[in-house]
């Protein structure tokens, strides 16, 4: 009579191949967390996730770990998403005139695709003097920069 045997087959699956993938996804992750740039986090955590595929394709005697290769490729997607918007922010923007002088001299701490964003969302206005900007007592709802005159 034979004993039923717990154990997997050892054998199925190529530990050699297989084990490194994880500790350089892990190794990956750990470098993803000691930067300090957002852009660089989400780069270095997607070429941790691809180096995850292979351990999750090939560790199990059972076959592919379906639901962790799909929740990878989520964790992938949202961060190729990020980083194409991050990369889009910090695009060169071509700034002249006063729009430059403003950035230069107030908003130099944004990327100049934020700061463009933050411009579509107000309006510039030439007054003339005389022209009242606020009045006292009442609530201001906007923003206001004062960025030529007094």
């Amino acid at each position: 009579m034979s004993e039923p045997t717990s154990l997997l087959p050892l054998a199925a699956f190529d530990f050699a191949t297989v084990l490194p993938w994880i500790h350089i996804a892990n190794v990956l992750y750990l470098a993803s967390y000691s930067v300090r740039d957002i852009l660089w986090l989400r780069i270095l955590t997607v070429v941790a996730a691809l180096c995850l595929l292979p351990y999750y394709f090939s560790c199990s005697v059972t076959g592919p770990l379906w639901e962790a290769i799909a929740w990878n490729a989520l964790f992938i997607s949202v961060n190729v998403f990020q980083i194409f918007l991050l990369v889009k922010e910090r695009w060169p923007v071509a700034l002249q005139g006063l729009e430059r002088h403003v950035y230069d001299d107030i908003f130099h701490d944004l990327t100049p695709g934020a700061f463009v964003n933050m411009l579509k969302l107000g309006t510039w206005r030439d007054l003339q003097p005389g022209d009242v900007l606020v009045e006292h007592g009442n609530v201001v709802d906007h923003m206001l920069l004062l960025c030529e005159g007094e």
